[in-house]
């Protein structure tokens, strides 16, 4: 529980409406009082069309014990949205890339979070054994057929993260050629 009160107090990269920076605040108070913030994604894939999954822990603020086909989070305060997806994608999962590795998929303005989220995805063919994932915010990785996720997102799954640009992004996914 620590954790969750030490995130709550990071300073993240806040904005307007219109995604125009202002004053940065403390994570919780932005949550608490509605106020438009920047967060990254990494969506994890490999040659075989599978996605990089994994189940958040219970010790997680939102979410918790769902599975989640992206590592990310939110930029802390003047950080760029490939800077805070490197950050975010070393942090929870262990894996350390180039920004060049990154492919930019989208931007998305998620409403019920008050979120800007730059997406991207990172070919990437390692064993998910290999993976040092931060306890305290996963709880187990593995590799699931991106048609099975996508399955869960049309059924509208109740383990799974439901940001609203899921789909998007796995129709994204299946266009890109991999090495």
């Amino acid at each position: 529980m620590h954790l969750i009160m030490l995130h709550h107090k990071e300073v993240i990269f806040c904005v307007d409406e219109n995604n125009i920076p202002i004053v940065p605040q403390t994570k919780g108070y932005a949550h608490k009082q509605g106020i438009w913030h920047r967060t990254s994604q990494v969506w994890v894939f490999n040659r075989k069309q599978e996605i990089l999954c994994h189940l958040r822990s219970a010790l997680v603020h939102v979410a918790q014990n769902k599975w989640d086909p992206n590592f990310g989070g939110h930029a802390k305060a003047g950080d760029s949205a490939i800077t805070t997806a490197l950050a975010e994608l070393k942090e929870e999962s262990g894996i350390i890339v180039t920004e060049q590795s990154l492919v930019h998929i989208m931007e998305n303005k998620y409403v019920p979070k008050k979120e800007y989220v730059s997406v991207f995805g990172l070919q990437w063919d390692g064993d998910w054994k290999d993976i040092k994932f931060q306890e305290e915010e996963v709880t187990e990785v593995k590799w699931i057929r991106l048609l099975d996720v996508e399955k869960c997102y049309l059924n509208l799954d109740p383990t799974w993260t439901q940001v609203g640009h899921e789909l998007k992004v796995i129709s994204h996914l299946r266009s890109i050629k991999t090495v």
